[in-house]
């Protein structure tokens, strides 16, 4: 009951999923002053995104929509999405909002302006996209956290018990838990199925079971994973009837082939679903796609077995004294920990370079810190285990001791799944992080100082401030600039800057896209006296 408490309130606590997707360019470009009416609105991300109709949506400077013929993908393109604009508009400032699913679907949302023939007052101001409700990405939340715990229960426990301890079958409180997990992999991939069009779409519990929302679902790349998943379970639980009913499990039962067959069988199924986790997740995007999706397999597969191996030991240990056979498991167990969690940190490594990229990163974002929770909960059920193999080492310990020493290990398990559950639904700290950009520039005996943060595509600071070579501010009476992305025919934009202090002045700004901005100062600190400069900005 602790657990479920400490699980449940983690899960209500979880915080708001980040954007995965990023909005890469736009066209026409966000700012911009077109002198005729385009064609279409486009927008260009950095991985593939799923669209509903409503995706983006156009509206002129009275607020009303403008767009026609719904969001599509522009030339067959995944990561391209357009809507069409009707053959003339008259001239001013149009606001365009956005809202799709990213490749591991979470969804991200935006607004823009660009103007036709010169800019003009926009009357109000346009609502984003419906953000969502809560109770669904709460519901959400809980679902992947049972399909976290299926594998454990399901997946891991069953892959030992069929593997590792046989003769377990027979005790009700292994069956019992195997069936357990089975029903929390079925309740987590309908539930899944059910709300991942609710939570992409912003919609409410009350459109659950709207057929369009879950085939809307069905149709996208997470949808018919998930999908596959809920078929395979639903074998195994078919294969598991026989392999798992109690008259096959009494002591001297003779096995058939097809009993045989069905074992080796329901292990191949529960396998092939415990693979369908990581081309869901964050490996089945970004860099090194195919390595890590072998990693990430490793690594589910590895945690699964040991903490169901855990949870699994910790359900059949009794108070009694230890039997011979007990301790046979137990010796058994704690050679295929070892090597469970050999892989574990291997792959773990890998992943945690590929998702966080810099030491940075980890300790300046929300996936860096629960990763590094996660690492110290690992950490310290590494160390307990070790524990556990000195005292089967030295007299075999005692049934009470080595109960309380499993119970604790699958405690911290549990904690290590819900931070888990957390990590798929947060943005990775390699795209969450840009270092912040710091450079000095010396101009007519003007020592400057740029400081833009974050450096990436979103709401951003340049601070710019001014010493005398003796460090002294230096007043400035205005400072004026731009932007300009060459390579993509970006700009030049302009920034507009606001006096905050003795030679120090802020602008704030929404980057359009990522790529090497030029930013083009000019420092006014006299009536007469100009001083310019040009830096390079990186934007992630």
């Amino acid at each position: 009951m602790v657990l479920l408490g400490i699980s449940g309130s983690l899960v209500v606590m979880a915080p708001a999923v980040q954007a995965h997707a990023v909005l890469e360019q736009t066209d026409p470009a966000a700012g911009a002053v077109v002198a005729t009416a385009p064609a279409q609105v486009t927008l260009r991300f950095g991985e593939q995104v799923a669209v509903r109709p409503g995706s983006v949506r156009v509206f002129d400077p009275h607020l009303h929509r403008v767009d026609v013929g719904g969001t599509r993908h522009i030339a067959g393109r995944g990561s391209v999405v357009g809507v069409g604009l009707p053959h003339t508009l008259p001239a001013g400032t149009y606001t365009v909002t956005w809202r799709v699913i990213s490749a591991d679907s979470h969804p991200v949302d935006g607004s823009f302006t660009f103007s036709i023939g010169h800019p003009s007052t926009v009357e109000g101001s346009v609502a984003q996209q419906n953000h969502g409700s809560r109770a669904v990405g709460i519901l959400l939340g809980a679902a992947r956290l049972a399909g976290y715990a299926g594998l454990v229960c399901c997946a891991g426990a069953g892959l030992m018990l069929l593997a590792l301890w046989p003769a377990g079958r027979r005790l009700a409180a292994s069956r019992r838990l195997v069936w357990f997990g089975w029903a929390c992999l079925v309740v987590s991939a309908v539930a899944t199925l059910l709300l991942e069009g609710l939570y992409g779409q912003g919609l409410s519990l009350a459109h659950i079971g709207d057929h369009h929302v879950v085939d809307a679902t069905l149709h996208t790349r997470f949808g018919v994973i998930v999908a596959v998943r809920l078929g395979l379970v639903v074998v195994a639980g078919a294969l598991l009837r026989r392999t798992l009913s109690a008259r096959r499990s009494q002591p001297g039962y003779a096995w058939s082939t097809a009993d045989r067959v069905a074992t080796a069988g329901v292990a191949a199924v529960l396998l092939a679903a415990l693979l369908t986790w990581p081309p869901a997740g964050h490996a089945g995007v970004g860099m090194q796609v195919p390595l890590a999706l072998v990693s990430d397999a490793v690594h589910v597969l590895a945690m699964s077995c040991w903490i169901g191996g855990l949870v699994l030991l910790v359900m059949t240990l009794r108070r009694e004294d230890l039997s011979a056979e007990h301790l046979g498991v137990l010796t058994k167990f704690s050679r295929v920990a070892f090597w469970c969690v050999t892989a574990i940190a291997a792959s773990g490594l890998y992943q945690s370079w590929r998702d966080a990229g810099t030491l940075d990163a980890l300790t300046a974002t929300t996936f860096g810190k629960l990763l590094l929770a996660k690492v110290a909960g690992f950490a310290v059920l590494v160390y307990l285990g070790s524990q556990a193999r000195r005292w089967l080492r030295r007299d075999g310990g005692t049934r009470q001791v080595l109960r309380r020493g499993l119970l604790l290990e699958a405690s911290l398990g549990v904690v290590i799944l819900v931070l888990t559950s957390f990590l798929v639904n947060v943005e990775q700290a390699r795209e969450a992080y840009a270092a912040p950009l710091l450079k000095t520039i010396t101009s007519e005996n003007l020592d400057v100082q740029v400081f833009v943060s974050p450096a990436k595509t979103e709401p951003s600071q340049i601070h710019v401030y001014a010493y005398t070579p003796a460090g002294t501010p230096v007043p400035l009476f205005a400072v004026t600039a731009t932007i300009t992305l060459t390579s993509r025919q970006l700009g030049p934009l302009p920034v507009t800057f606001t006096d905050v202090g003795p030679g120090h002045d802020i602008a704030n700004l929404s980057w359009p896209a990522t790529g090497r901005w030029q930013l083009d100062l000019a420092l006014q600190t006299g009536p007469v006296s100009t001083s310019t400069l040009q830096i390079t900005v990186p934007i992630h």
